[in-house]
């Protein structure tokens, strides 16, 4: 089953393939009890606005070459017949062992960010340093940061190869071309959470950009009080059967005959089936239907 309208509520009764069918989609989860906190609207809103990832292009003056000699104070670049003999320091030698470069390894080194990297090409145009048009990525999260005057070096969940970005060139970007990837967001058993709880995630969809969402739902655990959210008119809704789950998950996996059995013997247990039959794929020498006992 394709999920193809966003946000959206896979929901369904217990063990009816709903995580299952959400793990399609790759992205971060989050539980629902994980959201039980005080500053949940604020908590969530980041989340949201670091799943947004602005990808934009600017030009940055770079050094590039083939890395043709390294030495403790040292890198010595090659372009064309062209050489070139840098000093480096601390913070250079540090980012030679992270990036783990080697002789022969082309790099380019960002002088406007401050980012050293590995690249599978180069122009070999015998120009080490030159002008260079680099796509990138940052999320929204980065950006209210960055915009907010917070160093960026001491805020987490910053990718290393933007902490260095200017204002500048954040707002250039955001002015001329540039193209917004919406990530999967999955936030699971939203059943847990209060009325006044589902009604906060329902406000921040008012926010202009935010992630594709999937939320799951067991209904055998919704109340009468939680359906009143404005939540479950903001979302299209998938609704699973359990008997139907485990036909496909059978279907798609070509199972063995006991294991069919023990399934239709057992549709509470999906899951520890599942398990037990991944189980099995790595360690040949284990049973099946010894396995499953221990969840019995």
């Amino acid at each position: 089953m394709d999920i193809s309208s966003f946000p959206v509520i896979i929901s369904g009764p217990s063990v009816s393939g709903k995580s299952y069918l959400a793990s399609q989609y790759k992205g971060d989860t989050l539980h629902s009890s994980e959201l039980k906190r005080e500053d949940m609207y604020d908590y969530l809103s980041n989340i949201f606005r670091d799943n947004v990832i602005l990808k934009y292009s600017s030009v940055y003056e770079v050094i590039e070459g083939e890395v043709n000699n390294i030495t403790h104070t040292s890198i010595t670049l090659k372009n064309n017949e062209i050489e070139s003999l840098y000093t480096i320091g601390s913070l250079f030698k540090d980012a030679l062992i992270r990036e783990n470069i080697n002789i022969g390894d082309k790099i380019r080194f960002n002088i406007s960010t401050g980012k050293l990297n590995k690249v599978l090409e180069i122009d070999y145009d015998g120009e080490m340093q030159k002008s260079k048009n680099i796509d990138s990525e940052v999320s929204l999260l980065t950006i209210d940061n960055i915009n907010s005057n917070l160093n960026p070096l001491s805020l987490e969940k910053i990718s290393y190869s933007v902490k260095k970005i200017s204002n500048k060139n954040v707002k250039s970007a955001l002015n001329n071309t540039s193209t917004l990837k919406l990530n999967y967001l999955k936030i699971e058993d939203i059943h847990l959470l209060s009325l006044d709880e589902l009604n906060m995630l329902s406000d921040l969809m008012y926010e202009k950009y935010i992630p594709n969402l999937i939320f799951t739902l067991n209904t055998d655990k919704l109340t009468s009080e939680q359906e009143k959210s404005t939540l479950f008119n903001k979302c299209t809704t998938v609704t699973l059967k359990r008997e139907d789950t485990i036909k496909k998950i059978v279907e798609e996996n070509n199972y063995e005959e006991n294991v069919i059995q023990y399934l239709k013997e057992h549709p509470l247990l999906l899951k520890e089936v599942i398990h037990c039959v991944n189980y099995i794929s790595f360690d040949k020498k284990r049973s099946f239907d010894k396995l499953i006992k221990e969840f019995e």
